[in-house]
């Protein structure tokens, strides 16, 4: 049974409207996070989280290595070259040589992203238009890149079954 549009006062045609018997597409239901075959990377929400380090390490702690998270950085320092550090990528990277060792916060990496000139990555010159195609990037290519003491690419976001709403 369709229901009837209201709206407050003052015109503009759309009141006292039909309700669409089918919805449009602004009210059909969402697709699903995770598509079958696809990254879990490529949706944000899996990845970004509106954490601090200190919390970030919390969640992190005992996870697999590659498991990671991106959060705003706490201190937005500008660079010699124009270059912000604008957000944080944590990443748990467990040496293999310490393997036998229990997890602790020193197993949490946390990699500088810089943005100049409207992209971003972890040295300058950017070259990654967003944040999702820095993390894309770098879920296929290792980290050692930029650290030869970090062997691993961005394998397990955080909350790859259990998206957060991320802020715009």
């Amino acid at each position: 049974k369709n229901g009837t549009a209201r709206g407050g006062g003052g015109g503009g045609g759309y009141l006292n409207r039909p309700l669409p018997s089918t919805p449009g597409p602004a009210l059909r239901p969402r697709s699903p996070v995770n598509v079958p075959g696809e990254k879990p990377h490529k949706n944000r929400t899996t990845w970004y989280m509106s954490v601090d380090r200190n919390k970030s390490a919390e969640l992190l702690k005992g996870t697999p290595n590659g498991t990671f998270l991106c959060r705003s950085s706490a201190s937005k320092r500008k660079g010699e070259k124009g270059e912000e550090h604008t957000h944080t990528i944590d990443v748990v990277y467990k040496d293999p040589k310490n393997a036998s060792c229990p997890p602790s916060n020193s197993d949490i990496k946390h990699l500088k992203v810089l943005r100049q000139n409207s992209k971003y990555g972890f040295s300058v010159p950017c070259s990654h238009k967003s944040l999702e195609d820095l993390v894309l990037h770098y879920s296929e290519r290792s980290l050692g890149v930029h650290n030869h003491g970090l062997d691993t690419t961005l394998q397990a976001p955080i909350n790859a079954n259990n998206p957060w709403p991320v802020p715009p």
